[in-house]
Parts: structure tokens; sequence; C-alpha cells
């Protein structure tokens, strides 16, 4: 397991360390939509994750195949916000941890289903869409 997380830490590192691309500052609004980049799953590249909820107590992520999970806040300051699920049945977790100063983003999932262990970790840029807006 040592070694998944090493893994997964070497994938997200450079992510998380890169500088802001010039030009209008990010801002994190109420909602990102988050589109993964680079993916340590094949074919998962060009994916959206929308993180929803960002300003209430009750954050959630709703995935492209539309699925909905509640997320607890972590970890928030003015630069780094994580959210985390558990998944009730399978205790499986995803993590988010969003630069809010560039809107890069890094996604660690890792658990058992429905009978192997898996571990994934994924990179990529958000932007603010509007709350009410359907899953673009």
């Amino acid at each position: 397991m040592n070694r998944i997380i090493a893994r997964v830490a070497l994938l997200l590192l450079p992510a998380l360390a890169s500088a802001a691309a010039a030009g209008e500052p990010f801002r994190v609004g109420e909602a990102l939509l988050c589109t993964v980049e680079r993916s340590s799953l094949p074919g998962n590249a060009g994916k959206r994750i929308l993180l929803a909820g960002l300003d209430s107590p009750a954050p959630k992520a709703v995935f492209e195949n539309h699925i909905r999970a509640a997320l607890s806040r972590i970890f928030d300051s003015e630069e780094i916000l994580v959210l985390q699920l558990v998944a009730a049945v399978s205790g499986s977790v995803d993590t988010f941890v969003v630069d809010k100063t560039a809107g890069r983003f890094a996604h660690v999932s890792a658990g058992i289903f429905p009978v192997e262990v898996h571990a994934a970790a994924e990179t990529g840029t958000c932007r603010p869409v509007d709350p009410e807006a359907p899953f673009p």
C-alpha cells in the first residue's frame, strides 16, 4: 500500500506545484467543473467532475455518469481546498485537492471494488461554472 501512495504522490506533486497561468487570476466559485488531463487509468483523460456547493456546509461531487456523492471539507485555506468522500458500502475513498490560486486539481481514489484493491490518481484543471446549470 505504501508503494501505491508513493506512486500517487509522484503523479500529483508536479500538478500541485504548477504556477497560475498568466492573465486573470483564478477564482473559486460555488461550483467548479474539473477536467482530467492526466490519469493513471487509461481512457480517463478528458473526463469531468463537478464539485458543487463549495460555499455551503454540504459540498458534493457529480461525476460524468451522474453519480452524486456528498463530500467532507477536510482542509480549506486561501490557497488549497481538500474535499473527501467515503463510500458508504465499500469504504473506498476519493480525495480532491484544489489549488485555489491556479485552478489545478488532483484526484486520488482508492479502495476495494468489488473484490479487487484499486488506486488511481488524476490531475487537471478546474473552471468556475453556474451550480444550477445542467452537467455540461
